[in-house]
């Protein structure tokens, strides 16, 4: 387990920093320990689903073994923790019945979570992070991608956040406007893990363009919302060379 309880930067997930259970798998004498925690269930040990019991201690997996412990402190179905590569943290301030359009609902600049985010109290935000990112612990999500709104204040909010949580995190910071400005991007991505925009086609295409080369340049992730209310192209948007895309829904003009 790795907790993030940095408020200037969040670590990047590395697959290097999950341990899968066949290689946690030794033999330690620990059926005495009390400080050795246990749960007991079914797991995957890297080629079938097997019954046993995970044992750890200072947050580092010392036991994998079959049979089930005399008294866990779970059972049920042991699985690592999930990773929600695709989050809007800050979303959570909105709390109000939502109708109308994707569009009014969550474009930017004028859609209905901007406008909310922009007048909301920098605590409030803070607050609904936090409890969205209880919520994803409760529910055995313990790392996130967050596609971060408001420039440079909106992830100083999102590190705020996330100082006291159990929490991995990777933090894609988003420009102010929808255009290229390279000091502001310089300094997001001096702060972030990368950049994720909204969709292709609410940028000017030469603007974008020097957008992602600049992320690209600096080895940091770009991301894009694609073909979420409206088909685009494809190719336009895969020219951008993005790390990875999301949505990509609508299949037809």
């Amino acid at each position: 387990m790795r907790w993030c309880n940095r408020e200037e930067k969040l670590p990047r997930h590395k697959d290097s920093e999950t341990l899968p259970f066949r290689a946690a798998t030794v033999k330690v004498d620990s059926a005495l320990r009390a400080d050795v925690e246990r749960v007991a269930g079914w797991f995957y040990d890297g080629r079938r689903f097997r019954e046993g019991t995970i044992g750890w201690e200072d947050d580092v997996i010392v036991e994998v073994r079959n049979g089930r412990a005399r008294n866990p402190i779970a059972t049920g179905l042991i699985i690592p923790g999930l990773w929600n590569a695709h989050t809007h943290l800050g979303d959570a301030v909105v709390t109000q019945e939502l109708t109308g359009t994707l569009e009014e609902l969550v474009a930017p600049p004028h859609g209905l979570k901007h406008r909310i985010l922009a007048r909301a109290k920098d605590d409030a935000v803070i607050a609904a992070m936090r409890r969205a990112m209880a919520t994803m612990l409760r529910t055995g999500t313990t790392g996130f991608t967050d596609f971060r709104e408001g420039g440079l204040k909106g992830l100083k909010l999102l590190y705020a956040a996330v100082a006291p949580m159990p929490l991995r995190g990777v933090a894609l910071g988003r420009p102010m406007g929808l255009d290229y400005d390279a000091r502001e991007v310089s300094a997001i991505l001096q702060t972030s893990d990368g950049i994720a925009v909204s969709s292709y086609v609410d940028w000017p295409g030469d603007e974008i363009r020097k957008l992602a080369a600049h992320v690209r340049r600096e080895k940091k992730i770009f991301a894009v919302h694609c073909s979420e209310r409206i088909r685009e192209d494809i190719d336009k948007v895969l020219a951008l060379s993005p790390s990875f895309l999301v949505h990509m829904l609508q299949i037809r003009g």
